[in-house]
């Protein structure tokens, strides 16, 4: 049970000193929302883990028969969050271009040249694909300010936790410090934590 500030200081103290968890984060994780009919309509997400990257796409009608429209990208070669929204909105613009310009020969009665069709693109409607568009174009213009969390890569992510004997042994690991700034962000506080004390000597806590 905690009692008293020491008790708390005590038990924080080992939380720092715990094992490494089993971690399955994904190399990489970002998540976008886009208003397109109605607040937040359109979703899109990106998710890399090693070579494998998806980009999911869904939009929300108010239309109850229509419902969620999803539609996903998948690649084996590890592109990134910008590469994947590029060449989908390309398609998608393209797809939607000539969509337009054949409805206008239509209209016309102008007989028209027969060309290539996306046909995965006629599974969506028009509404969604026009969502998926503009959120698409948003990710676009919105990289170069909008932060997307990274996990440690996986060879540092131990580093974090506390090891075994043996692999502070191999790595020559001598402790490690933690620090805080205290209630009100205005102090600093340390603790060590000795992990082979034998390798503690004097000019390396003269320098640290």
């Amino acid at each position: 049970m905690i009692q008293s500030i020491q008790d708390y200081e005590n038990w924080r103290d080992r939380q720092y000193d715990l094992p490494e968890p089993d971690s399955t984060t994904p190399d990489e994780h970002a998540t976008y929302a886009y208003s397109h009919d109605y607040p937040d309509d359109t979703k899109l997400e990106y998710v890399r883990d090693g070579e494998h990257a998806e980009l999911r796409l869904s939009f929300t009608s108010e239309d109850p028969d229509t419902g969620v429209e999803e539609m996903l990208l998948g690649s084996d070669n590890g592109e990134s969050l910008p590469e994947l929204a590029s060449d989908l909105r390309a398609d998608i613009s393209s797809y939607l271009d000539a969509q337009d310009t054949s409805s206008f020969f239509e209209q016309q009665g102008i007989p028209q040249a027969p060309g290539d069709r996306a046909a995965q693109w006629d599974d969506f409607t028009r509404t969604a694909l026009y969502a998926f568009e503009a959120i698409l174009k948003d990710v676009e213009r919105g990289m170069d300010t909008q932060l997307t969390w990274k996990p440690i890569e996986s060879d540092k992510r131990d580093w974090l936790y506390s090891a075994r004997d043996k692999q502070d042994a191999e790595r020559s690991c001598i402790g490690h410090l933690r620090g805080d700034f205290g209630r009100d962000d205005n102090e600093f506080w340390t603790s060590w934590f000795d992990h082979q004390i034998g390798l503690k000597t004097v000019s390396f806590r003269d320098e640290l």
